[in-house]
């Protein structure tokens, strides 16, 4: 092959990587709206087992057939221009402009990776140590919790539902009338904050169950410390596994995605169900349980649900379950047409036929034997991503996830508005099932059945949300795992 034709590939590569990476932020910008650099790089580190397949081909599209197409354009310029400049641009043509366009493609791409992902705020962030850890943080041993009752409880994680689908000043009509009458005969807390760290569903889950949010070990380049998924994290389910409380997770998707299936070994739950993990139970799975590309329907997992939760109550000992739905999965959501009919051919087709499936499976919880002595916590993972209805969603200043507590233990006076994250959850949702907790908190946590002050409402929101993404020597404790069998604590300074 001649130096010529060397060259030309050469330049071609190129010009087609710096296209890459003007296309590639733009697939994540318009498919999952705003991504931050530690939601894309956990993303890189853990399986994409069970992504709708639409997204593959979508990512396709954008970060290999559209830098290709473009690439043959830029090659190829003087093609495009009229024959009376073709002799004056003639320049155009030369290995010379070519890899000068090609050089400058990239370093374009480069900048503008800086800009969609924010990567100078984020390495001033890592780059200045916190304290909030080292001063806020509080975990206890299983020994100093007490549980003069001891509630079931099952957590239903609602994909991206949020409080916007029952404004009316943003929709002309409520698509959660369900979820909005369990709100109001039941306790739900105003005041959310959505931080960094809990803004997917991964992230949601591990600080609501945890305490804490979810962060990289990106300091001094130790992404191989993620392998384990933070070992000395300390979540609710290993307190209640040393309470004697059966623990399980049913996930309507690939367990192995984002590492769920790590996170719920590691963490306290006995048994964590995905699609393979149910199909191996069930011998085969129907077409009727099946939703859209993420994995199974809502009214699969909930008839899976149910059988798995009656089992565990008839053990006679007390259970825990988390529940996973999918139906509300972006971008158009699932419409199982046994249950739900088209509307407005939407996501919020999805959305109001979720709400319906949900509160179902709470009346089937209230009217079973162990109803009485049963909490439901319904909580949305995050808030919504891009869906066909976003540009209405973000007209909404004031946008948080439904979160509704039902049949708990409770104090009587509880002040329902608040300034709280999602880790807040992790020692409300543990008081709710009749644990006392040593000074209400749990990792960041603060108990909102207490009068206990949240960080946030300590802090103020952009305090907390500014701390939470600087880097942390004590938060990277987490990482290391902890072979004598106590709790991680964070030492303290005076």
């Amino acid at each position: 092959m001649s130096n010529k034709k060397i060259k030309k590939i050469i330049v071609f590569l190129l010009t087609f990587l710096g296209l890459v990476m003007w296309c590639y932020p733009l697939f994540l910008k318009k498919t999952f709206g705003p991504v931050s650099i530690e939601q894309f790089m956990f993303h890189l580190l853990y399986p994409l087992k069970g992504t709708h397949p639409k997204l593959y081909l979508k990512g396709i599209g954008y970060v290999f057939c559209l830098p290709l197409l473009l690439t043959f354009l830029f090659q190829n310029p003087i093609r495009f221009i009229p024959r009376k400049w073709k002799e004056k641009l003639i320049f155009l043509k030369s290995d010379c402009y070519l890899f000068g366009q090609a050089v400058l493609i990239i370093l374009g791409g480069i900048v503008f990776q800086l800009y969609i992902f924010d990567i100078p705020g984020w390495y001033r962030s890592v780059s200045n140590p916190t304290t909030i850890f080292r001063d806020y943080y509080h975990v206890w041993d299983a020994e100093q919790i007490r549980f003069p009752t001891k509630k079931n409880a099952i957590v239903i994680y609602m994909e991206s539902i949020e409080n916007t689908y029952e404004n009316p000043a943003i929709f002309p009509k409520n698509y959660i009338p369900e979820l909005s009458r369990l709100k109001k005969k039941n306790l739900s807390f105003e005041g959310f904050q959505q931080y960094p760290g809990t803004q997917w569903t991964m992230g949601g889950i591990f600080s609501g169950m945890c305490g804490v949010p979810l962060k990289l070990p990106i300091k001094n380049n130790r992404l191989d410390l993620f392998k384990d998924f933070l070992p000395s994290a300390v979540c609710i389910p290993q307190i209640l596994q040393k309470h004697g409380y059966e623990t399980g997770m049913i996930l309507g998707t690939n367990a192995e995605f984002s590492g769920m299936n790590n996170f719920a070994k590691q963490h306290g739950f006995k048994s964590c169900w995905g699609i393979r993990e149910i199909e191996q139970e069930k011998g085969s799975l129907s077409p009727e349980m099946m939703g859209h590309g993420w994995g199974l329907n809502d009214e699969a997992i909930f008839n899976f649900a149910k059988e798995k939760i009656s089992a565990a109550a008839a053990s006679h000992k007390p259970f825990f379950f988390v529940l996973e739905t999918m139906d509300t999965h972006f971008p158009n959501g699932f419409l199982n047409p046994r249950k739900c009919k088209v509307f407005e051919n939407s996501i919020t087709d999805a959305i109001r036929c979720s709400s319906k499936e949900i509160d179902s499976f709470v009346q089937w919880v209230k009217n079973q034997p162990f109803g009485k002595d049963t909490a439901i916590i319904l909580l949305g993972d995050h808030i919504a991503m891009t869906n066909d209805v976003y540009e209405s969603l973000i007209q909404n200043p004031h946008r948080q996830i439904v979160n509704i507590f039902i049949n708990g233990v409770q104090s009587d006076i509880i002040r329902t508005n608040r300034s709280f994250g999602t880790f807040d959850f992790a020692p409300t949702i543990l008081s709710f099932m009749g644990a006392i907790l040593p000074e209400n908190t749990w990792g960041l946590g603060r108990n909102l059945l207490s009068d206990a002050p949240t960080v946030t409402e300590l802090l103020g929101s952009d305090a907390v949300q500014q701390e939470i993404q600087c880097y942390s020597p004590e938060y990277q404790l987490f990482f290391k795992k902890n072979r004598n069998g106590h709790f991680l604590k964070i030492p303290k300074t005076n």
